[in-house]
């Protein structure tokens, strides 16, 4: 009898573990398509590609976030899956996956400030 549901619970647990790495391979998958998980290099390169180009922040599923100040300190990989991000003085900063780019944060425009009224 314990030997009986020994082996019961171990093929449920063969089944449960079959169907977690099932979904976690169609869920991704299926997010990937939906442009729910990550951001899409497409999307990506037309904020770069913007005129006028306004600086924005890459932001990564951990919280980190990369500021690209101007189109040229950016570089997407050809295939779209990968991005160069360069520091000021020209060396490679950072090298992200696009699948971990969780959302992109526009930088704000700052104007000139109404002139006040002497009065």
């Amino acid at each position: 009898m314990v030997g009986d549901v020994l082996v019961d619970a171990n093929v449920w647990l063969d089944i449960l573990t079959a169907d977690v790495r099932w979904l976690k391979t169609h869920c991704r998958q299926a997010a990937c398509e939906l442009g729910t998980l990550g951001m899409r290099a497409d999307d990506i390169r037309k904020l770069q590609d913007a005129v006028p180009f306004r600086p924005f922040s890459l932001v990564l599923a951990d919280g980190r976030a990369f500021r690209v100040p101007h189109p040229d300190f950016l570089s997407v990989s050809p295939k779209g899956t990968a991005l160069s991000l360069w520091d000021e003085d020209g060396s490679i900063g950072s090298y992200l996956d696009v699948a971990l780019v969780a959302e992109v944060r526009m930088s704000g425009i700052r104007g000139k400030r109404p002139k006040r009224g002497r009065g």
